[in-house]
């Protein structure tokens, strides 16, 4: 359960990248930190480089980049 401060920050994160919000509610699972700044900087118009373990979905970036 997320406070009403944490509420009211995604609120905002949503509306200042909605296509982020958007694919994030595609997945039954909640995305790592990295995943939603690497999206938020392609959303941005930001290219990125994502460096992290085999297994730790640094394809869910590329398919949101897709």
């Amino acid at each position: 359960m997320s406070t009403p401060a944490e509420q009211y920050a995604r609120f905002r994160a949503d509306r200042a990248h909605p296509h982020v919000a958007a694919f994030r509610d595609l997945y039954a699972f909640g995305l790592d930190d990295f995943q939603v700044r690497a999206c938020v900087a392609l959303e941005d118009g930001h290219g990125v480089l994502v460096a992290a373990p085999t297994g730790s979905g640094k394809t869910l970036v590329g398919e949101f980049a897709v």
